[in-house]
């Protein structure tokens, strides 16, 4: 008997299980999924009535899960790993700690995440759907609560900053973890002493989902924030804080189901993902709660219309105006420091001092930068692209658009543009991922709308960008900036 299964589960597997032949997700679909072939279940927002008792279902299945063998699929363990092995251990190494037939699936699974350690993000969305569907369905069966759907934490309300109580209260929960910044355990909003709008939603205002002229696409936009940024102000270098440690911390799943809400709710305003072989023939493979190996194809989980769920509530539609009729923005200004930085100069410089970068006007155009330009320009933003680190710093880093000398903090905000993270910014060792290195141009970015920071604070001629850690980073870190860019139309 292989450690962690019951003969139940052995004989449901099957020649397609552990060892066996991959399941194409369609026929997967007709021969297990049941429990999608009703009416969708919701998934509730973890504050209403609904979402808490979700929760205990929840709480109970962690507990369930991480008693489980490490090669069992079903295991916490084991969901962690498929996302990314921890970092003080290697992939080769805990595989060959397993038994002969738990290898090949770990194989498979393990590390896969799309888009860290230099993967390209444009699978950032439709993994992580697959990777909480599945997690869903396991817990479903762990918790013995056949209507069991994943509750997600709406933190882009103001309201909700806090982590859900039974995740920091009790330090024998399952749900605890000690790895998190001192604020998220004592209950404190993961955004307290950060400066009003570290969280935004702004990337729900890209129009397409993979880059286009002057715009990050909406998949880039998210993955940066508030997806990096949540996971940043969370947890530390061995928690949410670090993608080789953030699928232990239970939060992780609540985090990414709200991150799915928002991918639901941007293409239920009529937007649309990418129709391209290249994107919708991607695979990947994953686990049921019955061991079965199945073959995934990111065009299965391009909607969640055939997936069997639906959310209580989607985002409500901005009202983006201008942005929906541009379908270009034009650089007006960039700051690069050439096509590659020297990551030692910019380490030192992007380390414990804040530094001020000057923005150029495209082609020496300086009426580009005149008060009558940028008055009249209809949308301004400020993209930041191509992060990269050898090393966590372990921060947020603030920007704030021609911060006067020696502002107090509060004078600060009147010039806040926005915060990044290097949360996804360090390189993958391609001796264990196998398929990637970070490459230049697949660095995290963040995109910002400045348009009424601009307006309102009446620039013109120079637009200066200060970069300014929010705190201590860690000394070994030297995070890079590729480039800073503001576009308009």
């Amino acid at each position: 008997m292989v450690a962690g299964y019951s003969r139940r589960h052995l004989l449901t597997a099957g020649a397609a299980g552990l060892a066996g032949t991959l399941i194409p997700f369609p026929e997967w679909l007709s021969r297990y999924g049941a429990a999608v072939a009703g009416p969708p279940l919701t998934r509730y927002g973890v504050s209403t009535s609904q979402g808490a008792a979700m929760l205990a279902s929840y709480r109970s299945a962690v507990a369930t899960m991480m008693g489980r063998g490490e090669g069992n699929p079903c295991s916490w363990l084991f969901q962690w790993y498929t996302h990314q092995i921890r970092a003080d251990r290697t992939k080769s190494t805990e595989i060959a700690s397993l038994p002969a037939p738990q290898r090949p699936l770990a194989t498979d699974m393990w590390n896969t995440c799309q888009a860290h350690n230099g993967r390209p993000v444009r699978f950032f969305l439709p993994w992580h759907r697959m990777y909480v569907y599945f997690l869903e369905r396991i817990v479903r069966a762990a918790s013995g609560n056949p209507s069991f759907t994943l509750p997600y934490w709406d933190y882009l309300s103001t309201s909700q900053r806090a982590l859900p109580g039974p995740f920091w209260n009790s330090t024998v929960s399952p749900l605890y973890r000690p790895d998190r910044n001192t604020g998220s355990n004592a209950g404190s909003p993961i955004d307290q002493g950060q400066p009003v709008g570290t969280i935004n939603q702004d990337c729900m205002s890209e129009t397409d989902y993979l880059p286009t002229a002057g715009k990050l696409g909406f998949c880039s936009a998210i993955n940066g924030s508030p997806h990096g940024i949540v996971h940043s102000l969370i947890g530390n270098s061995i928690g949410m804080g670090n993608v080789p440690w953030a699928a232990n911390d239970p939060i992780f799943w609540l985090h990414h189901c709200n991150i799915d809400r928002m991918w639901a709710s941007w293409n239920a305003w009529g937007r649309t993902n990418p129709s391209d072989a290249s994107w919708l023939n991607q695979q990947f493979v994953f686990a049921d709660e019955n061991c079965n190996r199945v073959l995934v194809t990111v065009s299965d989980f391009a909607s969640i219309a055939n997936l069997g769920y639906r959310y209580d509530r989607l985002i409500p539609r901005l009202n983006l105006g201008v942005i929906e009729r541009l379908r270009e923005l034009k650089l007006i200004a960039k700051w690069r420091p050439g096509p590659d930085p020297d990551p030692r100069l910019l380490g030192v410089t992007l380390g414990a001092r804040a530094v001020r970068v000057s923005l150029t006007p495209a082609g020496g155009r300086k009426e580009l930068l005149s008060a009558r330009s940028l008055a009249s320009a209809r949308v301004l933003r400020i993209n930041v692209r191509n992060l990269r680190t050898n090393a966590l710093p372990g921060i947020l880093y603030d920007l704030y658009l021609n911060l006067p000398a020696n502002a107090r903090a509060e004078a600060a905000q009147a010039n806040f543009i926005g915060a990044i993270t290097f949360f996804d910014a360090v390189a993958g060792d391609p001796r264990e991922h196998g398929d990637m290195q970070m490459a230049p141009s697949e660095g995290p970015s963040f995109t910002f709308d400045v348009t009424r920071l601009i307006k309102r604070l009446k620039m013109s001629d120079r637009l200066d960008v200060t970069i300014v850690p929010h705190g201590k980073p860690a000394a070994e870190a030297r995070p890079v900036i590729g480039d800073i860019e503001l576009v308009g139309g």
